[in-house]
């Protein structure tokens, strides 16, 4: 099915047409970007809306490409996502949330240290000839100036996206030497490295974290609010005292190359409740990355086990790394003593629930209960292919599992692109994997315009999992809704 939409426009003497642009609208990309951050940063709307401007910042034409991206300084208390954000930005970026460079500030105290990051000059132990590292592979990292360009790309590994991901972690800890370098860095987006070779920042988003005014916030009371007999501080209270100790803290003129400041928010009890759900769910998700072929299971983690694990997580622990640390001890640490006793085997079920009395959790094996891909039941000789990444099969295994289950709805996937060319490019992997996740028959509908941007429309039956899957492929995409019956 093909339809055509023209766009006509009339114009009459003398007059001209003014029109009110919706500059707060994100395109596209941005959108699936803010989307992206929002389903992995929960509570956390400040940290999302900067890296989305971060994000917008990369790709604006008219940005000032003397100095860097984004800087950003990210504030708050500990585990509140301040350490995350970047990571989220580069998962985004290039698929790969290590896909930067951390600068622990606290370890770079001395002024030795600080040749770790710039590189030794002539003469000096640890100095690297230019030439050597030159000659280094575009994935390998140079050891000798943990801030030079190759390592600057080399942090991308492999994307051709053109950003660079920077993290000063505790920037409250950094030594006057290092502030100094950062001060270079912010200002004119250049420093020059041991060897007087001058490295290019202008391509990188920075992060500076910290817990500035920690001890002035203790001082406060708790900050999280559902605690018996603990004082409510309101986050006004928390900015305006940290607010107040960065202007003592740094020098005006470092707060002045400072694009946005963020405090992170508070955390409250429905938003640490959903840090759980999205914990479990990158658990599932490493389950099906990681484990070797042979060895992939499903488990499913009921309303009772989710309450248990939340309970043991807030127990004294205001932040959010609690979660992690309950689910390692009552999920992961039991399932991998399992899997080491081969006591559950390919495409086997775990059914995980707490029962009343029980200091732990409970763990019911389906024999055969689960989903396997194609790959999974393959016989394959050597430890080579044993490990070889199935992620994407099983989850598009477990897709088909649920569209065979569900009742299929309609949706309308979008692609844009400035010119028919790029379109097509970008159209023609998009339809391949398409016809993979929803089966062979995808109708098409080809929208034109007189300008760009062109757009693509495909229209597809299928369920929340497909669409979840194909969204995870091509975040780029726009996916909508179809209500057939106001579509009829």
């Amino acid at each position: 099915m093909t339809t055509k939409r023209q766009k006509t426009k009339i114009h009459e003497p003398g007059r001209k047409v003014r029109r009110l642009l919706e500059v707060n609208v994100p395109n596209d990309r941005e959108q699936a970007m803010m989307d992206f951050m929002n389903g992995n940063i929960v509570g956390q709307p400040g940290l999302v809306g900067v890296a989305g401007r971060a994000y917008r910042q990369a790709f604006n034409p008219l940005r000032n490409k003397k100095r860097p991206i984004y800087v950003v300084f990210l504030l708050g208390q500990r585990g509140t996502g301040k350490t995350l954000t970047p990571s989220m930005v580069s998962k985004f970026l290039h698929q790969d949330e290590e896909a930067l460079i951390r600068i622990p500030c606290g370890a770079y105290k001395e002024k030795h240290r600080i040749s770790q990051l710039l590189g030794a000059p002539p003469s000096y132990v640890g100095h690297r000839d230019p030439d050597k590292a030159a000659a280094l592979k575009p994935s390998q990292i140079d050891p000798s100036a943990r801030l030079s360009r190759h390592n600057i790309v080399a942090s991308r590994k492999g994307s051709d996206v053109p950003v660079s991901v920077l993290v000063f972690d505790e920037i409250e800890k950094a030594s006057e030497d290092l502030e100094h370098v950062l001060l270079s860095i912010m200002y004119e987006g250049q420093v020059d490295l041991g060897s007087n070779e001058p490295t290019d920042f202008r391509d990188c988003i920075i992060f500076l974290t910290g817990n500035v005014a920690a001890f002035e916030l203790s001082k406060l009371g708790r900050s999280i609010g559902f605690h018996a007999g603990v004082k409510v501080v309101s986050q006004d209270d928390i900015e305006s005292t940290v607010k107040g100790v960065l202007e003592n803290r740094y020098a005006p003129e470092f707060i002045d190359r400072i694009d946005e400041v963020v405090i992170a928010q508070k955390l409250g009890k429905d938003d640490l409740r959903a840090i759980l759900d999205v914990h479990i769910g990158l658990f599932v998700r490493r389950i099906q990355d990681e484990l070797p072929r042979g060895q992939q299971f499903d488990i499913t983690v009921d309303e009772a086990a989710r309450k248990f694990l939340f309970a043991q997580a807030t127990r004294g622990s205001d932040s959010a790394r609690g979660i992690s640390r309950a689910i390692n001890r009552y999920i992961e640490q039991p399932l991998g003593g399992e899997l080491t006793k081969n006591s559950i085997s390919l495409g086997d079920l775990v059914e995980i629930t707490h029962e009343e009395g029980n200091e732990g959790l409970s763990f019911y094996l389906v024999e055969d209960g689960g989903t396997t891909s194609a790959a999974d039941q393959m016989v394959v000789v050597g430890e080579r292919g044993a490990g070889a990444k199935l992620g994407m099969q099983r989850r598009l295994a477990r897709a088909e599992m649920a569209a065979s289950k569900k009742e299929k709805l309609l949706y309308c996937v979008s692609v844009r692109a400035k010119g028919h060319r790029a379109l097509a490019e970008t159209a023609g992997p998009l339809q391949h994997d398409m016809t993979a996740i929803f089966g062979l028959k995808v109708v098409k509908t080809v929208m034109e315009t007189e300008e760009p941007p062109f757009s693509l429309e495909f229209y597809v039956r299928g369920v929340d999992e497909q669409i979840e899957l194909l969204r995870e492929t091509y975040p780029e995409v726009t996916v909508k809704r179809i209500d057939e019956e106001k579509a009829a």
